[in-house]
């Protein structure tokens, strides 16, 4: 073997491209990502259309059916799922594995361009998203203090949020718990009677007066003047001289006469607490692709400075972090690795008991642990727990083919009386193919793990290919590093028969012996061993059912959600009553550290964190449960409590959460496990078998939070129009319907 007869001859050599590696990896390891789990681009698409106070009936008929209809011409589709509501549509679409998103996405649009004009003329622009893991808040913090709700929301947005949007790979921020400044124009229905006047043409008026428009521009001699007409309202007196109408004598009707201007802020439909203490939630989501954990770090840091520029009644306290699961799960795992590697030298040397031989065998390891790192950068792979336990399977394997090669020079040096370095590649060249074989023979279980179809196999692609790496780097130190270490370091003494290589020696010989005893017994009772082969086998096949079976075990993240969902059309306030004995109840609950409250019309969320591991008793799972039975009590709320990180590595939770969207039940797991559809044309006999089915899987056992994502329409008061009245006051269904939309909301102008 030429590779091995180079490296014995110029040591230098195999010892510098050796150390050429450990560089390249050392450099490659810096520079890796680290993140929980694999990055696998879903092929899902999503289409959000709003059209506001439209009932789901008509969703479902002007634009969910329209859009079904044009993208369901589209190849590659796998599943599409529509789901209409009140006031707006959502169709999901699942692509196959094999469809490139990027492209799907984009024949998404290019289908959905040609039929938006269909639909009905206040339907907003359409939202066409693709899936993204990256998308969900990977760290979350809330601003609190002695202030007006109005003043602590202009802190967190002028001097926190905008600042934070500064920092590198920072992709955006929301905040819930805000209380905007809002202008509210309130009118004055006796006068607009009075003056024969409409809610629409005061609004338009209020649209029209309210503009800047540019003019152009002109020469003036030696320079070209931009002309720009300065139409915008700058304070807020000012909109009490706007123009509604004229009189008949001429005289001018303004917004005064027919109602009053008030500053003040938006009316209360979500608040935001920390531990019951009011304050603005604000999550940070990081673009796509970034390293978590750097971006959490950058945001930290500048979190940091941001808080010595504040008063010093405004705290920031950090709640929902996704970094410290992902460097506490890194941490364990590069723990686990550095001990295998150890633990694999120590067995070494108890056979070999030769600090010498053993320090040349076991370099065999991190040689090519570190040399990996090279090839996981040029993969375009990170460091997570696929990539991490590739590398601590191929711990105890790496130093396999230094071991073989070492113990055929061994042998040379014994049994032939050679010298070290005449024996180095001799020996290896001898046993190179066998080598070449049984590395070979490990590449190709591993290889084909990387190539399993199936969304499954996204997430081993990564393990299957480092792992394959590994072992093909460990042939190559085996073939250069261990012979040139060997003919370098060697001494004849070391091969001699009072070393533990003989049977002669007291370990070794113990082990021998036994091994010995159990084979020849075995080999003169043969159809006994035949027969306990047999029965594992059997065995294991009657056993197999009883075992547990899932890719990702619950892990304790020390942080799990609680959800809650009201009837649709429930209001703020009563949702606030609700949830005010489940706050405190929660709140009690033992080893917690904080607790991030969002509420809405109708929802509330509970971001539950507790203190760390090694200071509670407790178990994630433990106090999971007892929040499940705690809770069984409230009726007349959907209420799922859920934990964990799936396997895309989103947070579950959502620290945000509380949207009226899908349902957030999954257990421990944090997400879905089984998903059932029912379909049929009828939607009330779909929902007394939605009922029915809820019932009957609420009795299996170790299954929790069954929900649907069916909820009743919301309350709605029907106003009928009296074509003749309508037609006889120059009005029409459009503007009466227009008139009642803008007369019923709590503010129809701001600025």
């Amino acid at each position: 073997m030429k590779i091995a007869e180079v490296s014995v001859t110029r040591p230098v050599f195999a010892i510098m491209m050796t150390a050429a590696l450990i560089v390249l990896g050392a450099v490659s390891y810096e520079s890796l990502g680290l993140d929980l789990m694999p990055k696998t681009d879903a092929p899902v698409v999503s289409v959000q259309a709003n059209l506001p106070g439209a009932s789901a009936e008509e969703i479902e008929t002007t634009i969910t059916k329209r859009i079904e209809e044009a993208v369901n011409t589209i190849s590659g589709i796998d599943e599409l799922r529509a789901n209409s509501d009140q006031g707006g549509s959502r169709v999901t679409i699942n692509f196959t594995l094999e469809r490139d998103i990027e492209s799907a996405t984009q024949d998404v649009r290019d289908k959905l361009a040609q039929i938006v004009n269909q639909f009905p003329r206040d339907t907003r622009p359409l939202q066409i998203t693709k899936m993204d893991p990256d998308a969900q808040p990977i760290f979350g913090f809330a601003v609190f203090g002695p202030r007006a709700p109005k003043e602590l929301t202009e802190i967190a947005e002028k001097r926190v949020k905008q600042e934070l949007e500064t920092v590198k790979d920072v992709g955006s921020i929301g905040y819930n718990g805000e209380r905007k400044r809002e202008i509210q124009l309130l009118l004055n229905a006796d006068r607009l009677n009075a003056y024969g006047l409409t809610v629409d043409q005061v609004r338009n008026a209020v649209t029209r007066q309210n503009v800047e428009i540019p003019g152009g521009q002109f020469t003036a001699g030696p320079a070209d003047v931009a002309v720009r007409t300065m139409g915008r309202i700058r304070n807020v007196d000012d909109f009490n001289r706007i123009v509604l109408s004229y009189r008949a004598d001429g005289s001018v009707i303004t917004f005064a006469d027919v109602g009053r201007v008030q500053d003040s802020v938006q009316e209360v439909r979500n608040a935001s607490r920390l531990s019951g203490t009011p304050a603005i939630n604000v999550m940070v989501r990081k673009q796509s692709g970034t390293n978590t954990v750097e971006v959490v770090d950058r945001v930290q840091e500048k979190l940091t400075r941001i808080q010595a520029q504040l008063p010093q009644d405004i705290q920031i306290s950090v709640g929902n972090d996704q970094s410290r699961f992902i460097r506490r799960s890194f941490e364990d795992i590069k723990l686990h690795l550095i001990l295998g590697g150890l633990l694999a030298s120590i067995v070494v040397f108890l056979f070999i008991r030769n600090l010498r031989v053993t320090f040349i065998a076991a370099l065999a390891i991190p040689t090519s642990i570190v040399g990996t790192f090279t090839f996981m950068k040029i993969a375009g792979f990170t460091l997570n727990n696929m990539t991490m336990l590739a590398l601590s399977l191929a711990t105890g394997i790496v130093i396999d083919d230094a071991i073989v090669v070492l113990e055929n020079i061994f042998r040379y040096v014994e049994e032939k009386g050679v010298t070290p370095k005449e024996a180095a590649a001799d020996a290896t060249q001898e046993i190179g193919l066998a080598v070449m074989a049984t590395t070979f023979s490990l590449v190709v279980i591993f290889v084909p793990v990387a190539f399993m179809t199936g969304q499954i196999g996204r997430y081993f692609y990564s393990f299957g290919l480092t792992s394959a790496a590994a072992i093909l780097i460990s042939m190559f130190v085996s073939f250069t590093l261990t012979p040139a270490l060997c003919a370098m370091w060697l001494k004849k003494e070391d091969a001699k028969s009072d070393h533990s290589t003989t049977k002669t020696s007291g370990f070794y010989a113990t082990i021998d012996s036994l091994y010995g005893r159990m084979l020849v017994w075995a080999l003169h009772h043969r159809p006994v061993m035949i027969a306990i082969a047999g029965a594992v086998v059997v065995s294991a096949a009657f056993l197999y059912p009883y075992v547990g079976k899932e890719l990702v075990p619950d892990d304790d993240q020390g942080e799990f959600s609680i959800n809650v969902r009201l009837p649709r059309g429930t209001s703020y306030q009563r949702t606030e009553e609700f949830i005010k004995p489940i706050e405190k109840e929660v709140l009690a609950l033992p080893a917690l550290h904080r607790v991030m409250q969002n509420v809405g019309s109708g929802f509330a969320s509970f971001n539950v964190m507790m203190v760390p591991l090694e200071e509670r008793n407790v178990s994630q799972q433990e106090l999971m449960i007892r929040a499940r039975q705690m809770l069984r009590k409230y009726q007349g709320a959907r209420i799922s409590v859920s934990g964990g990180t799936d396997i895309s590595g989103a947070a579950s939770g959502g620290f945000g959460g509380g949207g009226r969207g899908n349902p957030g039940g999954g257990g421990g797991g944090g997400f879905n496990r089984l998903n059932i559809l029912i379909q049929g044309p009828d939607i009330e006999q779909l929902q007394t078998y939605t009922v029915q089915l809820m019932d009957k899987v609420r009795l299996i056992p170790g299954v929790v939070d069954v929900d649907t994502n069916f909820e009743p329409t919301q309350p709605e008061l029907r106003i009928n129009i009296d074509r003749a009245r309508a037609t006889a006051t120059i009005s029409s269904r459009c503007c009466s319907g227009s008139t009642s939309h803008t007369g019923t909301r709590q503010r129809w102008a701001t600025c």
